[in-house]
């Protein structure tokens, strides 16, 4: 029954969400970044997408996104 609510919601109100490539946080598709693959980093994804916090990172500079061990 859920499952049909669902689907009604999703054909009604259209809104996506991605899973940001490095921290792994849901994000709304029309504000994740869409940015180049890396070859070295294992995806087989010729594109990413990233969450803005992991977005403004990158563009700082810094070179691991990815989060510690739990």
């Amino acid at each position: 029954m859920q499952e049909d609510i669902m689907g009604t919601r999703r054909t009604m109100l259209p809104v996506s969400y991605v899973q940001c490539s490095h921290c792994n946080k849901m994000t709304l598709r029309r504000r994740a970044h869409l940015v180049s693959g890396d070859i070295l980093s294992g995806s087989l994804s010729e594109y990413e997408y990233l969450c803005a916090d992991c977005h403004d990172a990158l563009m700082r500079g810094e070179q691991d996104l990815r989060p510690g061990p739990p």
